[in-house]
């Protein structure tokens, strides 16, 4: 989970959800209100778990057609990036460019 970079508060499951879709980049520390930013590496990582699992759940489709079984894997592919996303992120206390 992540942890706040100012205050060492390690944040809870909601608490990182509730913020993961925010617009705005920065996410304020449930703790001590600071902003806290999503690091490039956190996000680099996360734009090739979704892109790998986004190829995966096409190729399925692709090979066995559009089935309900296709709707289960997206719904299952989903939910593990989700997971594995919020396990991923790591905070900064200043915004990083991607590149």
């Amino acid at each position: 989970m992540p942890v706040c970079q100012t205050c060492g508060h390690t944040w809870s499951l909601g608490e990182t959800l509730k913020r993961s879709f925010s617009i705005w980049p920065g996410m304020k520390c449930p703790n001590c209100e600071r902003d806290q930013f999503i690091t490039a590496k956190s996000r680099k990582r996360s734009a090739i778990v979704s892109g790998l699992s986004i190829a995966l759940v096409m190729l399925f489709n692709i090979f066995f057609g559009p089935t309900a079984y296709t709707f289960v894997l997206f719904g299952l592919v989903l939910l593990v990036v989700m997971i594995t996303y919020l396990r991923m992120i790591k905070l900064s206390n200043t915004e990083e460019h991607m590149f």
